[in-house]
């Protein structure tokens, strides 16, 4: 404000000599209190000791914070799960000063804010060898039949678990020659790293599982279905079909002092294989065999340890 002169008020000011301009002074408002917490986080066996502790430095720095007055991000004091196995709880909390008497939404009463994720390091995997069956073919089978039965011999165990584990077999580079008789011992060794200093559970102290298997040409019958005398002398496995003839299916009567497996297979009079199983002594009486069987005369081998029984049955 001027008081004039000459009657008159300097350029620039109201009628009654006056110049104003306003501004604001401000404060701000505290900011909302943000917690982004991480993901559970969860390891596969087998992973290295630097590989675990590389995923839980990033598992760390997953969480973050901020917001409130002067906030502070703590956590539990922990250390990664070994490679062994195992999981750690880790909670951050994040804390920040009241303003004005209060803290911000989403703060307790002790102006914190926390959450809580899993780091886990998965155990390893238990090591499970699936053993495939004893194999028994015809002397009437070719060379390429042969082949066919020897390679799914060799295909059918398998194995999984452990760490970085291997399958290996001892089979000969070929398989045993058509039309004659004999039989191939076949062990297959799986063998899984150590974890921690231990082996997985089911190996021994070399960290190895095994099995044996047979694969058997037997010279039960001619092409002919004609049983050969030198397989029906001096065996303690005895055994018949009935209904023989049948219609439908046929059961087996066994009669044996063994407990071995007994493995059995049936083939038309061409010595096309038509059926393979492999079942425990006391399982032969439940079996029903033959109901898809066209009619005609089938041979049956049924075999146990180094018994050998041949037996034609007809479909009506």
């Amino acid at each position: 404000t001027v008081s004039n002169a000459c009657g008159t008020y300097p350029t620039g000011c109201n009628s009654n000599g006056q110049m104003t301009c306003t501004k604001r002074f401000t404060v701000a408002s505290t900011p909302a209190v943000v917690m982004n917490c991480g993901n559970n986080v969860t390891v596969p066996a087998c992973s290295t000791q630097a590989q675990v502790t590389a995923a839980w430095n990033s598992f760390l720095a997953s969480t973050t914070a901020s917001g409130g007055c002067n906030g502070v991000l703590t956590r539990t004091s922990c250390s990664a799960p070994s490679a062994c196995g195992g999981f750690v709880d880790v909670t951050w909390t994040y804390t920040v000063s009241n303003a004005c008497g209060t803290y911000p939404t989403g703060c307790n009463s002790n102006g914190q804010m926390t959450c809580t994720k899993r780091f886990t390091v998965a155990s390893t995997p238990a090591v499970v060898l699936n053993c495939g069956n004893n194999v028994t073919r015809s002397t009437c089978d070719t060379q390429s039949q042969i082949n066919a039965a020897w390679s799914a011999f060799l295909c059918s165990t398998t194995a999984s678990g452990g760490c970085n584990g291997s399958l290996t077999n001892n089979a000969p580079s070929c398989a045993p020659a058509a039309g004659r008789c004999g039989y191939v011992d076949v062990t297959w060794t799986y063998t899984a790293s150590s974890v921690c200093g231990t082996v997985p559970s089911g190996c021994n102290s070399n960290g190895q599982v095994t099995c044996t298997k047979r694969f058997t040409i037997s010279n039960g019958y001619t092409k002919e279905g004609v049983i050969k005398d030198e397989l029906v002398v001096k065996t303690s496995l005895a055994v018949t079909a009935y209904p023989n003839p049948y219609t439908e299916n046929f059961n087996l009567n066994l009669t044996t002092s063994s407990i071995e497996k007994v493995g059995l297979s049936v083939y038309d009079m061409t010595g096309k294989l038509l059926e393979q199983r492999e079942v425990s002594a006391t399982e032969v009486g439940e079996l029903q065999v033959g109901n898809s069987y066209p009619s005609g005369v089938y041979n049956v081998i049924v075999t146990q340890g180094s018994d050998v029984k041949t037996l034609r049955v007809i479909k009506r």
